[in-house]
């Protein structure tokens, strides 16, 4: 008796050698040397949130710009944020993150609580908050006392309010600013502003 083994026909047959060459190629040493020497890093971001764990949003081609690079925390360039210099006697503070250390500068506050302000004001935050804010002063930095009913501070100038926390504030402010609201408009107005604006630091 003989025994009858079809072959395949040569269109099945090169489907079997594409499938087996993907599963080969996607296990191979050299195929996860290869993803892994080009995963993550590198995506344009703004803020540390946009990037992965072990990752800082970085501005690698120096000038002032809120666009950067996702670099991985062990690249020297990603702690540049350390090494500013503050304005106006602002304090460097450390904070993590994405699991990295990083700094960043945090302008002096008229407040921390309403209960810093003279009665019947209210603190107003500054932009300068600390990772996980909720918003609120107490988590926040160039907080200002005004009387209730004005908008929030993002308008301002950074030489009074501070940066997101990824970012810096550039500015050639020879002294502080200084800003009131009025309570009738809700708007603020500051006297003694230089053009300062937000930017991620550079190495």
């Amino acid at each position: 008796m003989r025994l009858y083994i079809p072959m395949p026909s040569t269109v099945h047959a090169a489907a079997y050698l594409f499938a087996a060459f993907a599963i080969g190629s996607a296990c191979s040493p050299e195929r996860q040397i290869l993803v892994s020497a080009n995963e993550p890093q590198l995506g344009i971001c703004s803020s540390h949130e946009a990037c992965l764990p072990n990752q800082l949003c970085v501005n690698l081609d120096g000038g002032a710009s809120t666009e950067g690079i996702c670099t991985s925390c062990s690249d020297p360039r990603a702690i540049v944020a350390c090494k500013q210099k503050c304005p106006f006697g602002w304090k460097l503070e450390q904070t993590k993150a994405n699991v990295c250390m990083t700094c960043y500068c945090a302008p002096l506050d008229d407040c921390r609580s309403d209960l810093d302000c003279a009665q019947g004001m209210r603190c107003y935050a500054g932009r300068a908050c600390e990772p996980n804010c909720d918003g609120s002063p107490a988590c926040c930095h160039g907080n200002i006392c005004a009387y209730p009913g004005c908008t929030d501070t993002r308008e301002l100038e950074c030489s009074r309010t501070g940066c997101p926390y990824s970012q810096a504030c550039s500015s050639d402010c020879k002294a502080l600013p200084k800003c009131s609201c009025e309570s009738k408009t809700g708007t603020w107005s500051c006297t003694g502003t230089c053009g300062a604006q937000c930017a991620l630091p550079s190495p």
